[in-house]
């Protein structure tokens, strides 16, 4: 795969690849997007609620660990928060490491923790490994449409996949729903997309859906909760 590593509009950067035509994030925001959609509706919002026992240690699946933004803005939330989270992260195509060094996250927004920001991407794959006291990571290199779940049940599924139009294939629900199947009951999926289509096949496959406001130049996003 090819990549070309672009800035977005909050200053932070973005990837393009040239296989797909498509940027892995925003152009509006790479930061912004995946703080708005995954750490402030799904990390936040679920530490939020009473059910949730306050030494718990929070199980994450995150469908797509690209730039591994996401996972490392939960990195620091579990050390800001001292929240212990256990995080697996699922990516068929790991980023070469020239191109994550090329990536400004730290110096756009919090330069001290730039080694940790690295280590993920450093870390073998197929060996849960820990990052900082309260945060371990599991990364499996596996095609999503292969993925069938197994023990693990988890309270967020961070689902960051290409659009729709894209990659229709990751959103079906053959795809989806050992996603579904894998989150816990009360546990949250969230996704930056909110095509009609991929609302309708989670909740078809059991999930209440909330339409929330979506990051800067996206006008919703969706968050599904398991009753």
């Amino acid at each position: 795969m090819k990549f070309d590593v672009q800035l977005t509009e909050d200053g932070s950067h973005t990837i393009h690849s040239q296989e797909y035509g498509s940027t892995f994030h925003s152009r509006f925001g790479a930061i912004q997007e995946s703080n708005v959609v995954f750490i402030q509706s799904g990390l936040r919002y679920f530490l939020d609620q009473e059910s949730v026992l306050p030494d718990e240690p929070i199980r994450i699946l995150e469908m797509g660990l690209g730039t591994g933004l996401n996972a490392w803005l939960s990195l620091i939330e579990s050390n800001d928060r001292h929240r212990k989270i256990d995080y697996t992260a699922l990516e068929k195509h790991p980023l070469p490491m020239h191109i994550v060094e090329d990536l400004n996250y730290p110096v756009a927004y919090r330069s001290e923790l730039a080694e940790l920001f690295l280590s993920i991407h450093r870390s073998p794959s197929a060996k849960r490994v820990d990052l900082s006291p309260d945060f371990q990571l599991l990364k499996v290199c596996t095609d999503a449409t292969q993925w069938h779940g197994g023990q693990e049940q988890y309270h967020i599924i961070y689902f960051d996949a290409f659009s729709p139009s894209i990659q229709p294939e990751l959103w079906s629900a053959e795809t989806l729903e050992p996603f579904v199947e894998g989150l816990q009951t009360g546990g949250v999926f969230v996704t930056y997309c909110a095509k009609g289509e991929v609302r309708r096949t989670l909740q078809r496959l059991g999930l209440s859906i909330d339409r929330l406001p979506g990051p800067p130049g996206k006008r919703e996003m969706l968050r599904g909760t398991k009753p």
